[in-house]
């Protein structure tokens, strides 16, 4: 089966010149969580939507479009996981988990990097055993999915190459 090249520039990985990709979700396994939620919503689909069907149309109707919604979003927040990963630059670092978490961090803003994690520092992704931890001297705001914006004073991350990431950290900021 042949794919087009544009089909092919859609999927590939955008890694600016002079900076280190890295991800976030196979060690943790959080592209998997996501992959599973998304097969889980698929198969309820048709019977929700049988038993809803019994009490209004409509409702049944609405319950099938929302769990397509959620089952394609799921989809696509797993491939945004591959598609968008951290990328350590000469200057600046941009930490992200797909389309749901981005933080820039400019070289000069960090404080430490470490491999320990102090309780209270938010952990990125969310219920897995952080490996690189990240101090800035002040603040730095980070967006979250739909446009939320927090401030962070520090950050613990799940690399999935822990070593190779704090190395170009060091590198970058240092």
């Amino acid at each position: 089966m042949k794919t087009s090249k544009r089909a092919a520039e859609k999927r590939a990985v955008d890694i600016p010149a002079g900076t280190e990709a890295f991800t976030l979700h196979k060690r943790s396994g959080f592209a998997d969580l996501l992959w599973i939620v998304a097969l889980a919503s698929l198969l309820e689909i048709a019977p929700v939507h049988l038993i809803a069907h019994h009490w209004s149309a409509a409702a049944s109707w609405i319950a099938t479009a929302l769990g397509l919604y959620g089952a394609f979003w799921c989809i696509d927040a797993a491939r945004s996981l591959t598609l968008q990963p951290t990328l350590v630059g000469p200057d600046e670092a941009l930490i992200r988990l797909g389309k749901l978490f981005t933080l820039r961090v400019p070289a000069d803003s960090i404080a430490h990097i470490g491999a320990a994690s102090r309780p209270g520092v938010r952990v990125v992704p969310r219920g897995s055993e952080p490996n690189v931890c990240l101090e800035f001297k002040e603040p730095l705001t980070t967006e979250l999915i739909f446009g939320i914006r927090r401030p962070l004073s520090a950050i613990a991350l799940v690399a999935d190459d822990p070593e190779a990431l704090t190395a170009a950290l060091r590198r970058m900021a240092y």
